[in-house]
């Protein structure tokens, strides 16, 4: 089965959100009212907060596609009050619903630094540089209100040289993203993902074709 990169994934979304758009409103102007039903229709659009305890990787169309899962999730019904601290964190503070096709999304938090190394032990060296990361920061979409006549939710991809990840990117790395090598570097070598959480914990993985 052919896996998508993040850039593909979010046209897909874009697309399947126009359309699932359309057929909300056709149906809501032919049989329901928004206001009874609340279909789809949430608070936040991040509905879980986790620190990163797991990384899983897959490879297509020449880039890694690394997804972040965690051991203990935040959200409104478990540890409610770390949850409201990380959506004001973020920006989401539950006042008003606003329509969003498809379930919330799963933020991951903590991460401070992320770093790709070429060979092991002594051998090992930093190539971060040649590598290039595709994510979604989806800080002007909630900071516009959650309207896409302001800032249209697929322009939230962004893409960036791994080593020119500013604090704020970090802060709004995506759950999945993608590690595009540039064409200069060995594909046959081994590459290993390094990702630093606050607390001085690191997740490593090895990057695979």
């Amino acid at each position: 089965m052919r896996l998508y990169t993040i850039g593909e994934y979010v046209m897909k979304r874009n697309v399947f959100y126009f359309i699932s758009l359309v057929c909300v409103w056709v149906l809501l102007g032919v049989s329901c009212d928004v206001g009874e039903t609340g279909a789809d229709y949430v608070y936040f659009l991040f509905d879980r907060y986790y620190v990163p305890s797991k990384v899983l990787q897959g490879f297509s169309s020449g880039s890694y596609d690394v997804t972040l899962y965690g051991t203990f999730y935040f959200s409104e019904d478990w540890e409610s009050a770390t949850f409201r601290s990380y959506a004001y964190e973020y920006g989401e503070y539950g006042k008003r619903r606003f329509m969003h096709i498809g379930p919330p999304f799963e933020k991951p938090v903590g991460i401070i630094g992320m770093s790709v190394y070429q060979g092991e032990g002594s051998d090992e060296k930093d190539v971060s540089q040649y590598f290039t990361v595709g994510f979604v920061d989806y800080s002007p979409y909630i900071a516009a209100g959650y309207s896409n006549g302001n800032v249209s939710f697929g322009s939230c991809y962004t893409q960036k040289k791994l080593v020119n990840l500013s604090e704020h990117d970090l802060k709004w790395l995506s759950q999945r993203f993608d590690l595009k090598p540039d064409p200069v570097l060995d594909t046959q070598a081994r590459y290993t993902l390094k990702i630093a959480l606050k607390g001085g914990k690191e997740l490593v993985v090895q990057l695979g074709q």
